[in-house]
């Protein structure tokens, strides 16, 4: 799926909401993805720390667009390791199955609370 970066959020991402909520998604973590992707549809920044679903801390250096695709890349870096890593943005937002669930594969850390639980 490609979607064209707007000014508003992408009409798409209405339309995939609606479903999920329509269908009694309504504490799935299909619907807690959409919501994050309407708080942040701009997408992670420079400086934001995230948390992978499989454990570690990880801290967006910037965000650059393929030469050719134009597809919204992510690159970012292990806090702990160093080693440096690019994705698509919709790679990087994505819902990931792990262990039998549903979960998202970034999780943005808001606050000092957020990263005590790591």
């Amino acid at each position: 799926m490609h979607i064209l970066k707007t000014n508003s959020v992408p009409d798409i991402w209405v339309g995939e909401y609606t479903d999920i909520v329509w269908n009694g998604g309504w504490m799935s973590i299909y619907k807690e993805n959409k919501d994050a992707q309407f708080l942040r549809h701009e997408g992670p920044q420079p400086g934001q720390i995230f948390k992978h679903y499989k454990g570690g801390l990880y801290t967006v250096l910037l965000r650059s667009v393929h030469e050719e695709t134009n597809e919204q890349l992510v690159t970012y870096q292990s806090n702990l390791k160093g080693f440096v890593w690019t994705r698509s943005l919709e790679d990087f937002n994505a819902v990931v199955e792990n262990q039998g669930h549903w979960v998202i594969r970034f999780k943005r850390m808001i606050n000092d609370l957020d990263l005590k639980e790591v």
